[in-house]
């Protein structure tokens, strides 16, 4: 079979390679071969891990940008293609702190920590920054890509970069309180919505889900079978939990734009 199951043990094998995972909430061992790592977006598998063990603790990973100012922080919450990065970017430059641009850490307390990965940068975000030519070519070439179905699976071209490294002055601090959060979406007009924190809770619990979805059904659900100590039904409920307290005392909007989420925002945080 594809699977081979031992005591909080799994083991895959694929005709392209194999993978072995011991041990998921305590001393997790991980071991993938070539073959494996190149077909399959194996880092994304140690991120998943690290969500489980966080969840383990009473904390968990939300999708979302964060920007804090005086110890404040701002949760920016949207789908890919929404301007969570540029509105991050914009505000940033406008002095607020930076925490985090896809991911950022939240516990049952109501803090959130910075969780600073490399920006996956755009070709307007290259044009906005104004970086150099290779860069902004590297980025058009893989746009057009992006519109080949067979190459597309097969060749990203995208570029990362720091934040510290994109704007000097920006400040990242360890952690702040969740204030307000935003949940972006496209519409025919702009507004801002308050909304009911069980609806944004659900949101961002169900978007934690998608993340996870691709190695949820490939490994985590069935090495499941292998270790009582992990259910991963009983996980998704513990994280909405903690996202329920984690938002306790945050107000929570949806924010309407027609046309860049990054003008919306500004205008509503800049007024502090």
């Amino acid at each position: 079979g594809r699977f081979l199951l031992g005591r909080s043990e799994l083991i895959e094998c694929r005709r392209f390679g194999r993978l072995k995972l011991k041990n998921l909430l305590s001393r997790t061992e991980l071991t993938l071969t070539k073959g494996y790592t190149r077909l399959m977006p194996f880092t994304n598998l140690f991120r998943d891990i690290i969500w489980f063990k966080l969840i383990d603790t009473n904390k968990t990973l939300v999708h979302s940008a964060c920007v804090g100012f005086n110890g404040e922080g701002y949760l920016i919450n949207a789908w890919l293609g929404m301007g969570k990065t540029m509105s991050t970017l914009r505000l940033v430059m406008h002095g607020f702190d930076f925490l985090g641009d896809d991911l950022v850490r939240v516990d049952d307390e109501g803090a959130v920590y910075a969780f600073p990965m490399p920006l996956k940068l755009s070709l307007p975000h290259a044009e906005f920054l104004n970086l150099n030519r290779k860069i902004k070519a590297k980025l058009m070439l893989g746009k057009l890509i992006e519109k080949i179905p067979y190459v597309r699976r097969r060749i990203e071209l995208v570029h990362y970069e720091k934040m510290t490294d994109l704007i000097k002055e920006c400040l990242i601090p360890e952690k702040a309180e969740i204030k307000k959060i935003f949940i972006l979406q496209r519409a025919s007009k702009n507004d801002m919505i308050p909304m009911d924190k069980k609806e944004v809770a659900k949101v961002l619990a169900l978007q934690n889900k998608w993340e996870r979805m691709f190695w949820t059904d490939r490994i985590f659900t069935p090495y499941s079978f292998t270790d009582e100590k992990f259910n991963p039904t009983f996980f998704e409920m513990k994280e909405m939990e903690i996202i329920e307290e984690a938002i306790r005392n945050a107000e929570c909007y949806k924010v309407l734009f027609k046309k860049y989420a990054s003008d919306e925002l500004e205008k509503i945080l800049l007024k502090k």
